[in-house]
């Protein structure tokens, strides 16, 4: 690895597309600044549009690409796992990077260079763990079976606390898995990631499946945004900027729904609807919120909508249940029936009836399990 904090010291970094180091369309560059002294020490490319686009197209192209599409899983894995003995190779100089990018104590970013190469290693080994399925069908001519194919190109927006420790538990799995990647860093901490991307092409990852697009966080997260058909785009909000954004949203008759991790994020989840935490953020962010995701993966928020839905569909049922034994017991228990029919509740069958009762809500609920 080339990058050090010395090298780092004064120079222009690119953009990292289609597996080299490029200049951004717009030539702009944009100051790093140390956070012990308050002064630029490297300036980082400004990613536009056109800089995004060209950077999911590679990594659509790469997709593709039978160098990596055609790869067996075994060979991604040794790839995955050569990325990470590739950081745990390269872990002071990475540690120092970090440590002079986000200012955070060398100590801490050492331990997470020496635990980072255990994601990667862990995930390298599922890469040919993953299998279909071969499903019985009642029909002797037809074969039934499913196969796991990689999503697509996958975004990421990384934070700026600790910018590989983020990125490994995603980075990871989805070239495990076969995905390419677009990453866009925090602006406030990019030399690591770049780092990073210059380590996946010496482990032989083929270009353009690791990308990196670097930039000022409103400028990027528009493009990003355009990119994927978003509407509307914030970014670099403070903490009172996201309150008053959850508010304009409820005064307009919305539902709203927020998702956050740090300390930044509480007053929001608070006022928000449905606040929706990361189990991987800070506590203060999950005392603030209704929900946590234990994992800290957006994709839980869906699966926690769709929980939500059925939990409530089955209490509704349950209701159900309740309202038709006692519209069918107590008129019995109560004799209105006998001078018509003769039939009157015993006490042990009534006692029988409440524990049915009470067995059809437990099992009607345990089926949420199955959905």
């Amino acid at each position: 690895m080339h990058t050090t904090v010395q090298t780092l010291e004064g120079s222009r970094q690119q953009l990292f597309i289609d597996g080299q180091f490029t200049a951004p369309h717009s030539n702009v560059y944009v100051p790093s600044y140390d956070p012990t002294t308050g002064r630029p020490w490297y300036e980082f490319a400004q990613a536009d549009a056109v800089d995004v686009d060209r950077a999911v197209r590679c990594a659509q192209a790469a997709l593709v690409n039978p160098a990596w599409r055609r790869m067996t899983q075994t060979e991604r894995g040794k790839l995955v796992r050569k990325l990470g003995e590739l950081v745990l190779a390269n872990a002071e100089a990475l540690a120092a990077i970090e440590c002079r990018d986000n200012g955070k104590l060398l100590k801490e970013m050492r331990a997470q260079m020496r635990a980072i190469p255990d994601s990667y290693s862990y995930f390298a080994g599922m890469a040919d763990k993953l299998q279909g399925d071969t499903i019985p069908v009642n029909k002797l001519d037809t074969l039934n079976f499913n196969t796991r194919e990689p999503i697509g190109v996958v975004g990421m927006i990384i934070p700026w606390n600790s910018p590989l420790m983020m990125l490994t538990g995603t980075l990871a799995p989805c070239l495990a898995i076969g995905n390419t990647i677009v990453v866009k860093p925090s602006e406030h901490a990019t030399a690591s990631t770049l780092a990073l991307a210059e380590l996946a092409i010496e482990a032989g990852i083929p270009p353009g499946v690791v990308n990196v697009v670097t930039g000022d966080g409103m400028t990027t997260a528009k493009a990003v945004g355009a990119k994927l058909g978003i509407d509307e785009v914030h970014g670099e909000v403070k903490p009172a900027d996201k309150l008053a954004l959850v508010s304009r949203l409820q005064a307009e008759g919305r539902v709203v729904a927020m998702a956050g991790d740090g300390i930044n994020d509480a007053p929001a989840l608070a006022k928000a609807d449905v606040g929706i935490a990361m189990g991987t953020g800070t506590d203060v962010a999950m005392n603030s919120a209704q929900v946590t995701l234990v994992k800290g993966d957006l994709r839980g928020i869906s699966t926690a909508r769709e929980l939500s839905e059925a939990t409530v569909g089955n209490m509704k049922q349950n209701l159900m249940f309740a309202f038709l034994y006692n519209a069918l017991g107590i008129p019995i228990a109560a004799g209105l029936l006998y001078p018509f029919t003769g039939w009157l509740l015993s006490p042990m069958i009534a006692a029988l009836a409440m524990s049915l009762s009470s067995a059809s809500v437990i099992a009607n609920a345990l089926r949420l399990r199955k959905g």
